[in-house]
């Protein structure tokens, strides 16, 4: 592989900053979180997120504004909680912080939408949903 390629791709990023966390994207996280779930380490849950209501999604938006700037994000967001399961292949789960989870919502979409807006038509194999989805099998 060409290594230039990277140098220039790097160049290019330089000076690109991902905007601030607005509290739309906070309160979309918040809202598609899934209810009746085990929390992480923080005993946490999305239900506790939820009735707290717009103080928490602001407090959220304070927080993620400040992990973005630092570039430092809680440890404890990034432990899981890894409980076996006694059935018959011995499987386990991994309960996750639900902070953590909103935080990597509102990542993914910022990504999504920037992946979606980067990738040619060509590429359409990597998100196959609606239209992309019918084009390709027309």
């Amino acid at each position: 592989m060409d290594e230039s390629i990277l140098d220039e791709l790097h160049r290019t990023n330089e000076s690109e900053t991902m905007p601030d966390c607005e509290q739309d994207e906070l309160r979309e996280a918040i809202q598609n979180l899934k209810s009746h779930k085990a929390p992480g380490e923080d005993d946490i849950t999305p239900e506790m997120i939820r009735a707290a209501g717009e103080p928490a999604v602001k407090a959220f938006h304070q927080l993620h504004n400040r992990i973005y700037t630092e570039e430092q994000c809680p440890e404890d967001w990034g432990k899981a909680v890894i409980v076996p399961l006694h059935c018959s292949n011995y499987r386990s789960i991994s309960l996750l912080s639900v902070p953590g989870k909103i935080l990597s919502r509102v990542l993914q979409q910022r990504l999504k939408q920037y992946v979606e807006s980067t990738l040619a038509e060509e590429q359409c194999g990597f998100e196959l949903k609606g239209e992309q989805l019918i084009r390709s099998l027309s």
